[in-house]
């Protein structure tokens, strides 16, 4: 986090004040699911500050993405902290509730901050607002049916909701998180024939975007190209399926556009070049 950490702040909003405070509650506490909770949460972002891009030092837009990776760290230590508040322990459960308070008042500041597409309009957060609300208000006048089927039940409404929303979901993706190369992409790929109907693969260097490039259905199976592959190799992938080459700065980028030299490309941009069967 050396140098990059108001960066890391901006991301992560109240997250950061997480694991401090669940290793500061499970010692306070001193009870042995505590300490084994902590312990987990410990070894996650060991994990995390070992895992590759973490610290990398050539782009720290790559690196601060990693954040997303700490989720797992973040639940584990959420649990350490809502553990340690149970039992006759009033000042542990003062203590978490503040916590708690305290993360989300300024995580819900820095999303205000953020704006769309990280906060979503307010129609989209009162809908489940008052599906929940209404939920809780309906369990706690009744009797709690038998999980035997519930958790079947709440599967099947689960699955209806995603399947529901999966259509479309690559090219709402690019339109609303992607920049305008990334767009460009995705219409080239999809006018490109057989296309949406078979399964052949997409190659991507010097990186991937494989929700573009997976399409829909993830048919496509994406494959990122290392600038050591022999261009011979790189030219066969044009001819099994699609080829894509960003067009970097990166001197692996380079490496890539000398080997499809001469190889017209089916479409290309300011970002791209793609190659394709004709």
């Amino acid at each position: 986090m050396r140098g990059r950490t108001q960066e890391y702040a901006a991301i992560l909003g109240g997250a950061l004040l997480l694991l401090p405070a669940a290793f500061m509650i499970a010692i306070a506490r001193r009870s042995r699911l505590t300490l084994a909770v902590g312990g987990a949460t410990a070894l996650a972002a060991v994990l995390w500050m070992i895992a590759p891009y973490t610290g990398i030092n050539q782009s720290t837009g790559l690196a601060v993405t990693t954040t997303r990776y700490l989720l797992p760290t973040l639940l584990a230590a959420t649990a350490t902290i809502a553990l340690s508040a149970r039992g006759d322990h009033p000042r542990l459960r003062v203590a978490a509730i503040a916590i708690f308070a305290l993360t989300t008042i300024i995580s819900l500041v820095r999303l205000i901050e953020l704006g769309f597409p990280f906060l979503p309009s307010w129609r989209t957060l009162a809908l489940p607002a008052v599906l929940g609300a209404g939920t809780a208000l309906i369990i706690g006048r009744r009797r709690l049916p038998s999980a035997a089927w519930v958790a079947p039940a709440l599967a099947v409404v689960v699955g209806l909701g995603l399947a529901t929303a999966a259509p479309g979901y690559v090219a709402r993706h690019a339109v609303t998180f992607g920049d305008g190369e990334n767009i460009k992409l995705f219409d080239a790929l999809r006018a490109q024939p057989g296309y949406d109907e078979d399964e052949r693969p997409v190659a991507m260097g010097p990186y991937t975007y494989a929700l573009v490039g997976g399409g829909d259905r993830l048919r496509h199976p994406v494959a990122l190209v290392p600038a050591s592959e022999p261009c011979a190799d790189v030219r066969a992938r044009a001819r099994a399926g699609w080829l894509v080459v960003f067009r970097t700065v990166d001197p692996e980028s380079r490496v890539l556009q000398t080997c499809m030299k001469g190889t017209r490309p089916v479409a290309r941009s300011e970002g791209y070049k793609l190659y394709g069967p004709r």
